[in-house]
């Protein structure tokens, strides 16, 4: 059962959040809940061009990665290190491997190519009328 009623029940998005909300994670389920609000704000129209162009900025569009997905990309570094006790079982070797596997995957998560989509949907969003703002 979707934790999300309608208009997210049984869309891509819904269903990922939910798969997310159930890896057990309560710091992940609120997360999950808190695009899903977002995401139903929207498609109710409780969100106006402006507030849609800060989400767009703050989720992925920012140009230096200080938005949600770069602090994401900053978060697997962070759970990757090898200065991690949770990781001090592994061998040196493997620790290492998932340290650069998370700098890997923070540099891709934090570089401008990756956003810049969402960084042009947050400058087409300031037009108003064919006329820039």
């Amino acid at each position: 059962m979707s934790l999300y009623p309608s208009p997210l029940a049984g869309t891509d998005l819904g269903d990922t959040l939910d798969d997310l909300a159930d890896i057990g994670d309560r710091d992940v389920a609120r997360i999950a809940s808190a695009i899903g609000r977002i995401a139903v704000r929207a498609r109710n129209g409780r969100i106006d061009r402006e507030d849609a162009q800060l989400l767009l900025a703050a989720i992925a569009g920012s140009p230096d990665g200080t938005d949600l997905v770069g602090a994401l990309g900053l978060l697997v570094a962070e759970l990757t290190a090898d200065t991690n006790p949770a990781l001090s079982s592994l061998t040196d070797d493997a620790r290492k491997e998932a340290a650069r596997h998370g700098e890997e995957t923070a540099y891709a998560l934090t570089d401008y190519t990756l956003r810049a989509p969402a960084s042009r949907a947050c400058a087409a969003l300031d037009h108003t009328e064919g006329k820039a703002r």
